[in-house]
């Protein structure tokens, strides 16, 4: 069986935000961004979403414009260490950070797995996977990939993507190719 997500920043309002986490399978939740930022509405958007039984996830939206790929794994670990082993960990690779050599992404993808022997995923927009993929893939890192389409978004070089993000309304929903058992799997320590 397939999983509904959606994914949640501190730019949805409240209600849109206990809505949306209602309505879904799993919930993944901006975490940082950059070397400061901490989404104030995390903790209790991940809470929420436990309580209600739901998976969940983090992601860290990148500035590889603005800083060491290393500094910013770092800040995100920081901010999303009581959650590490239940929810799955993504890096947002999107915007300005597509102008820098994809090794950043890599690097801070190798970074999180080092630390904390989870294997994040990384989400890109399809139009982002040629140019990304190279650097990643065979990191054996998970591909969350945006499209907003009814027609399935191509992920070379990666085989399949985890998830696919199909549309922004009335909020970001995706789908994951998996049951709350793979989930678990790719939210948990295995050091592989």
């Amino acid at each position: 069986d397939n999983m509904n997500v959606c994914d949640l920043s501190s730019n949805n309002k409240l209600m849109e935000r206990l809505k949306a986490i209602s309505e879904n399978d799993a919930v993944i939740v901006k975490c940082t961004e950059g070397t400061s930022y901490k989404n104030p509405c995390m903790k209790t958007d991940i809470e929420t979403a436990l309580e209600q039984n739901k998976c969940v996830g983090l992601y860290h939206y990148a500035r590889a414009e603005k800083n060491f790929a290393v500094e910013e794994a770092m800040w995100f670990l920081r901010n999303a260490a009581p959650y590490i082993g239940k929810a799955v960990l993504v890096l947002d690779y999107e915007g300005k950070s597509l102008s820098i050599n994809p090794v950043w992404a890599r690097e801070f993808l190798d970074k999180v797995f080092q630390i904390t022997g989870v294997r994040p995923m990384i989400y890109i927009s399809e139009s982002a996977c040629k140019a990304v993929g190279p650097a990643v893939v065979d990191g054996n890192y998970g591909l969350w990939v945006a499209k907003y389409s009814k027609n399935k978004p191509k992920v070379e070089p990666w085989k399949f993507s985890a998830m696919w993000q199909y549309t922004s309304t009335p909020y970001d929903k995706s789908v994951f190719y998996g049951d709350r058992i793979a989930w678990e799997k790719y939210a948990e320590r295995t050091n592989k």
